[in-house]
């Protein structure tokens, strides 16, 4: 087409309304590929699943074991290992500090990546919002759950390091939780809600209405201690979920203007 004729056109506007389409996913999505090509990511991911399918096999056997033992039985068998709320309890205990892990490595760069490489002028050059570019970053860590995902991208959001923001926050929570956990025992109560995976233990127990301890669980290490509070375990772990998203955002506000 020549240009006389693209002239003689002229300006036309578009037959139909263009559609808007929200930033979060393509924000989400792309930092959930660069985590995906990461060897550590694999790594983390398949540990994850191991202690999945380990506690699925003894859930199932556990299931099996009282169905064909009868009723007294399975009171004995259950007295002995403990009910199948028993071992999702403990399950969960346990896939919180391999999630920990996980999430370090997958979003540890969400927002210390960007910051490094200076992507704040390339991302915010488009009519892109701070809410936009927060919920697109929490959504992609979201995968291993509210209160990791939101503390870690909180964290992230101070480092320019995916690596160093990753240690940090494994060294942290895990540290966190271990001067709380002793805090608590030594009878400082109100310490124990400050340590999340002691609100997490709190809370997973009371929605499984875990029973006593089975045999087996006295005999060697079984659940840990719990806090009194089911609700204010909950509070604590909200608290956690909010502290992470305000530092998220105070360091957008910080740096990105409008």
């Amino acid at each position: 087409m020549s240009d006389d004729r693209i002239y003689a056109v002229g300006y036309r506007r578009l037959q139909q309304k263009a559609t808007l389409r929200s930033p979060v996913w393509p924000i989400a999505r792309t930092m959930l590929v660069l985590a995906w090509r990461k060897r550590a990511t694999k790594i983390a991911l398949l540990a994850c699943g191991a202690v999945f399918v380990i506690f699925g096999f003894g859930v199932v056997g556990q299931l099996v074991a009282q169905r064909f033992a009868g009723d007294l039985g399975g009171e004995l068998l259950g007295n002995v290992v403990g009910n199948t709320q028993n071992s999702l309890a403990i399950f969960v205990s346990v896939q919180f500090y391999f999630t920990t892990f996980a999430i370090a490595v997958v979003a540890g760069g969400a927002v210390a990546d960007d910051r490094s490489a200076g992507a704040f002028d390339l991302y915010f050059s488009r009519p892109l919002t701070r809410g936009d570019y927060a919920l697109g970053k929490l959504w992609g860590a979201a995968i291993a759950g509210a209160v990791l995902a939101s503390t870690i991208v909180g964290l992230s959001a101070f480092g320019t390091s995916a690596r160093g923001v990753g240690i940090a926050y494994v060294a942290v929570l895990v540290g966190i939780g271990a001067v709380c956990e002793g805090l608590a025992a030594a009878g400082l109560d109100w310490a124990g809600y400050l340590s999340p995976s002691r609100d997490l233990r709190t809370v997973s127990d009371a929605l499984l209405a875990v029973g006593p301890k089975a045999l087996l669980e006295k005999l060697a290490v079984g659940r840990a201690a719990l806090n009194d509070s089911a609700l204010f375990s909950m509070l604590g772990l909200a608290g956690y979920i909010v502290a992470g998203i305000g530092g998220l955002w105070k360091r957008l506000s910080d740096e990105v203007v409008g």
